[in-house]
């Protein structure tokens, strides 16, 4: 298992609990990205070769210390280990994003809901005290 990843279990609940508190839309999309790359390279970490208490203990490790269960661990690696797939147009390593959103949602209310958008521009309608300050288009990324 990888050994790189001592500093992400705190940066890993910290963007949790922010996303699931976060109001600025500018600082909840740079979040979300982060949080994103985060999860892809935790995802991709994972192995054929490892364990179902290996990845219950990742995955548990860098989340914050959610319970995953180890029927959780068994369903994530079955993507590495048979085979199976998820869709997603910006999804070509077919990594198990859905699923794993789903089993973090159930303990932090935090959801994602497809691998089927994309970054292009998105337009922003804004009022009140400081809204001058925000462009009128941003990276929907």
């Amino acid at each position: 298992m990888a050994t790189l990843w001592l500093l992400l279990p705190p940066i890993m609940a910290t963007l949790t609990r922010v996303l699931s508190t976060e109001k600025n839309v500018i600082r909840t999309l740079t979040i979300w990205l982060i949080f994103s790359i985060l999860m892809t390279l935790l995802l991709q970490s994972i192995n054929l070769t490892d364990s179902v208490s290996q990845v219950r203990d990742l995955l548990t490790h860098n989340f914050g210390n959610i319970p995953f269960s180890q029927e959780e661990a068994k369903e994530i690696l079955s993507f590495y280990t048979e085979g199976k797939q998820e869709d997603g147009l910006y999804n070509y390593k077919k990594l198990p994003y859905r699923l794993l959103a789903e089993i973090q949602k159930k303990h932090t209310s935090v959801g994602w809901i497809s691998m089927d958008h994309s970054s292009d521009y998105t337009e922003l309608a804004m009022y009140g005290p400081g809204s001058q300050n925000l462009p009128p288009f941003i990276e929907n990324s």
